[in-house]
């Protein structure tokens, strides 16, 4: 594992610590992780090197803010994307945003089927893209009230970018 791995690993765990704690990701966090990310870039391959990162970051939020605007993801979980996008060797980045998403959804899935909630979340689903057919456009997605419908989104960016790490060894 390179340095910059290791800060990044480093970085998520402290991200995901916050997430499961405060159901958010502070800004402070966000701010520290493009930082840092500037930070080893500018090392690493000068003020060219950090300039990239800057624009990979930007480029990586924007690409995912539709999601934000549809209320698929929170807005600290794009920022997080963007922040990963900014370190240096970090190539990989569109594997670790379809890896997060599946795992993601496969313990999604398995929470619904444990907590008996596939008709009524079904129903909920539906009962959105009516709505969006219906107003012939996007419209935010409402999810199921309660602490219990959270997802801890930051675990699964975690574990999609360790994946991707083991994967493509």
């Amino acid at each position: 594992m390179s340095l910059v791995e290791g800060l990044l690993v480093s970085y998520l765990a402290v991200v995901t610590t916050a997430d499961l704690k405060w159901e958010k990701i502070p800004n402070e966090l966000i701010l520290l992780g493009g930082m840092t990310g500037c930070f080893a870039s500018f090392l690493l391959s000068g003020t060219r090197g950090m300039i990239l990162g800057i624009l990979k970051g930007i480029a990586t939020l924007l690409l995912l803010y539709v999601l934000y605007l549809i209320r698929a993801l929170g807005a600290g979980d794009i920022k997080l994307f963007a922040v990963m996008a900014m370190y240096p060797e970090n190539t990989k980045m569109q594997s670790v945003v379809i890896l997060s998403f599946l795992t993601g959804a496969l313990a999604g899935s398995i929470r619904i089927l444990w907590k008996r909630q596939l008709i009524l979340r079904f129903s909920n689903l539906f009962s959105h893209i009516a709505t969006c057919v219906r107003l012939r456009r996007l419209v935010p997605y409402r999810t199921l009230e309660g602490s219990d419908s959270y997802l801890h989104f930051a675990v699964y960016i975690s574990l999609g970018y360790l994946i991707t790490g083991i994967i493509g060894r």
